[in-house]
């Protein structure tokens, strides 16, 4: 199933897309060994949806995704990825404890693995859900990206005129930082911050070999 997420009456996602049965695999903890076995052609409008994905008894995982702007807004909102990431604890293990206690925490987090609900989604559904309804309840004109995303290319940042920092964004690059602050001496009028603890924890990007 696919969700998106925004003002929807008294919901704050709609359903917008929902697969029929899909044949399950036999799958170990290794995460990128999963065979791909699902491809999705419809054309979702722009915004931040959820896919969940749910076994008979109703176990599920889940996956959080962005879908772009063609042309781009004045307008960005940063969705805090990372810090998503460092409260997953689908392994286990996430960036602040572990079965052997806070010792024992995970030093790298990676994109290779499922969100865990109860220690991962559930940030996003406090703290990022309700600002991303406001934003669609108001009409604005903005563009979503990854906070990773403009570590990844500070030019996301170009022409714009305000960013919005959403939700619990704690974990920040140092190459993201940068990029903000220098879009800010070029153009970037407002820099909002829409959350608690923002800019709290360091984060050095890495990129994970996959096969």
């Amino acid at each position: 199933q696919v969700f998106r997420i925004g003002d929807y009456g008294v919901k704050e996602y709609q359903l917008v897309w929902d697969a029929k049965y899909q044949p399950c695999h036999k799958v170990t903890k290794n995460f990128l060994a999963w065979p791909e076995n699902l491809s999705i052609t419809e054309n979702f409008a722009p915004g931040l949806y959820v896919f969940r994905i749910f076994d008979q008894k109703d176990y599920a995982a889940y996956a959080t995704f962005i879908v772009r702007n063609q042309n781009p807004a004045k307008v960005v909102a940063s969705i805090p990825f990372l810090t998503l990431l460092a409260y997953n604890k689908v392994n286990g293990s996430n960036a602040y404890k572990s079965p052997t206690g806070f010792m024992g925490r995970a030093k790298e987090i990676s994109f290779a693995s499922p969100i865990d609900y109860k220690s991962g989604l559930d940030k996003f559904a406090e703290y990022v859900f309700p600002v991303v309804r406001e934003i669609e309840k108001l009409h604005l004109d903005v563009s979503y990206v990854a906070d990773y995303e403009i570590n990844d290319d500070p030019t996301l940042l170009d022409n714009r005129t305000e960013f919005i920092s959403m939700g619990h964004d704690e974990y920040w690059t140092d190459k993201e930082r940068s990029a903000v602050l220098a879009a800010r001496e070029h153009g970037l009028e407002h820099v909002q911050d829409r959350g608690v603890r923002s800019v709290a924890h360091a984060f050095r990007a890495d990129v994970l070999e996959l096969g």
